[in-house]
């Protein structure tokens, strides 16, 4: 997965986020993901972000199953942030519309996350600290089934730099009935994309 915020100005990022989803760890593409969104800073704590997303969801070996289809998803989300001593706690209120090319078809749905990460070796997330987070993210459809899935996250990272930091974990995906399971690689890259960089 990679993740960008990257400023255009001291209150508009240009949002990316790029995630190949795969079945094994190596090939049996399920999922690539791209979204893009433009992202406003509200106060010191809260965002916004408006965006757009496309997603292609790949055959599996089950020849039963539908040929590749695209969706194309328009989102909308707020973000807030505080701290509780050492502790970075973030909630994530997102609303998407989707759009899928095989049923065509809209549906809607609510997700809700709520992010801790806890700086080990300093008190602060500076270049050079290693960390731990988590997260629980509940998705919501407008229509039944009410729920859709669960989200369970535990990972360790490293700030390498202001612009740039890593994640290793582990995801636990809960839909009804089921609970695949995902180790995940993350980088997040946040330069300045025009003017100093601060």
């Amino acid at each position: 997965m990679y993740f960008g915020s990257n400023k255009i100005t001291d209150r508009f990022q240009i949002h990316t986020d790029i995630q190949l989803r795969n079945r094994e760890i190596v090939g049996n593409t399920d999922q690539l993901l791209l979204r893009t969104g433009l992202k406003t800073k509200l106060t010191t704590n809260l965002t916004s972000i408006v965006g757009y997303a496309l997603i292609n969801y790949y055959p599996a070996t089950d020849p039963k199953l539908p040929s590749l289809q695209n969706e194309h998803r328009l989102w909308q989300e707020l973000n807030t942030k505080q701290r509780i001593g050492r502790m970075n706690i973030e909630h994530r209120y997102r609303a998407e519309e989707r759009f899928f090319s095989l049923q065509s078809s809209w549906k809607w749905r609510f997700r809700y996350r709520v992010y801790l990460a806890l700086p080990l070796n300093n008190k602060e997330m500076d270049p050079g600290t290693f960390f731990l987070s988590t997260y629980d993210e509940i998705f919501i459809n407008r229509l039944a089934p009410q729920f859709s899935q669960n989200r369970l996250y535990f990972a360790a990272g490293y700030v390498l730099n202001k612009d740039l930091s890593f994640q290793a974990g582990y995801l636990f995906q809960q839909f009804t009935g089921r609970v695949p399971e995902f180790l995940q690689l993350a980088l997040f890259f946040n330069p300045r994309l025009q003017g100093k960089n601060n």
